[in-house]
């Protein structure tokens, strides 16, 4: 009986080890790395949707509901005191923004989803006038660039524009991709080869110039994906251009005509693709409904390889490791991820839909972790 009872004592106290052995959800883990996780939290992102993060200057700037900054040396993000007039207290929101060359431009609506303006911002903020019967919904940047998407209901018909900043005025971006029916709402934008390219729905828009972005035909030369699918996003590293869809297929070009599919997981929705180290990119996953029956797994990121137009997943990430990814962002919604260059250092945003934002620095050698901001 003695011998019997050590035996079961041994066998309890090895399932209570098993249960906290060190591991993605290890209780030692969690209890090791779980105040570093959130010791840096600004309280008023907790479970925030942030829409974007760009950087002037020495500053980063948020927009997640209002509009946040965070100068390098600091530690926590806070309501940015600056803003255009009338776009003041909490009766507004920060809904796109980017830098382009010197300036930083954000997109503002009030709480109603109306215009309150597209502001460029060099020290002093500065209105640009929205297209006339248009509503203004994302900003857009490339090759020194800045683009406005639009939308405006025409009958029973949703159309959608895209124009081009010249000067301190939006022109449109092409005569045959104004007031269409033929794609959505553009949502990102990639240049390579002397073209641009910009997702928007089912569509992919190009062209050589900002005054002359067509809808590429559905011929061989566009990437097929299911009727079911939208592209999640494009980017660019150099000659080379990959795509993203809603329904887990990712394709790689490096002309813009002749595209490779990589088929990587039916159930996830790929997000915009972001390029982080020369060949190296991390693709995002959201959970949007893709029909009524159809709900895609959230994710956190994948990462992949390319080399020419073959992509290769990575079986552990080489960004970080494992364990601190399974602890931060393995199951989250990754609305978009961003790069920003802060002198010697780099860091990397992950925008989380409900989850705020993440943050993780390279310093030259290494990359730290995945932390909340």
């Amino acid at each position: 009986m003695k011998n019997k009872a050590i035996i079961f004592g041994l066998a309890v106290l090895a399932l209570l080890f098993a249960s906290c052995e060190e591991g993605p959800s290890g209780i030692f883990y969690r209890i090791a790395h779980e105040k570093p996780l959130y010791e840096n939290q600004t309280k008023g992102l907790i479970r925030s949707n942030p829409a974007f993060v760009a950087r002037l200057g020495t500053t980063n700037y948020l927009g997640s509901g209002q509009l946040w900054s965070k100068a390098d040396g600091s530690n926590t993000w806070t309501v940015s005191g600056s803003l255009p007039a009338g776009v003041q207290g909490k009766s507004y929101f920060a809904l796109s923004g980017v830098t382009v060359s010197s300036n930083l431009y954000v997109l503002f609506k009030d709480t109603n989803a109306g215009d309150l303006g597209v502001f460029s911002y060099d020290g002093s903020w500065s209105k640009l006038d929205i297209p006339t019967g248009q509503s203004a919904q994302k900003l857009l940047s490339a090759n020194g660039k800045l683009f406005l998407a639009t939308y405006a209901k025409a009958g029973d018909d949703e159309k959608y524009w895209l124009y081009y900043l010249n000067g301190s005025a939006f022109y449109p971006a092409g005569a045959t991709v104004q007031g269409s029916t033929d794609f959505s709402l553009p949502n990102s934008v990639a240049y390579a080869n002397g073209t641009y390219y910009f997702t928007a729905g089912k569509s992919l828009l190009s062209g050589t110039d900002e005054t002359a972005i067509a809808v590429v035909s559905s011929s061989t030369t566009e990437p097929k994906s299911p009727s079911t699918a939208i592209y999640g996003g494009i980017a660019a590293q150099g000659s080379s251009l990959v795509l993203s869809d809603k329904s887990g297929k990712l394709y790689a070009s490096t002309d813009g005509n002749s595209w490779i599919t990589k088929t990587v997981d039916s159930n996830l929705s790929f997000t915009e693709p972001l390029f982080y180290d020369n060949n190296k990119l991390l693709v995002g996953t959201d959970a949007q409904p893709r029909s009524a029956n159809d709900l895609p797994r959230a994710s956190g990121y994948k990462e992949f390889t390319l080399s020419g137009t073959a992509l290769t997943e990575a079986t552990a990430s080489a960004l970080t490791d494992t364990t601190n990814f399974a602890a931060s962002l393995a199951g989250q919604k990754i609305t978009s991820m961003a790069l920003i260059g802060m002198g010697g250092t780099q860091v990397l945003y992950a925008l989380t839909y409900g989850d705020g934002l993440w943050a993780n620095y390279f310093d030259g050698s290494k990359w730290s972790q995945w932390l909340r901001e």
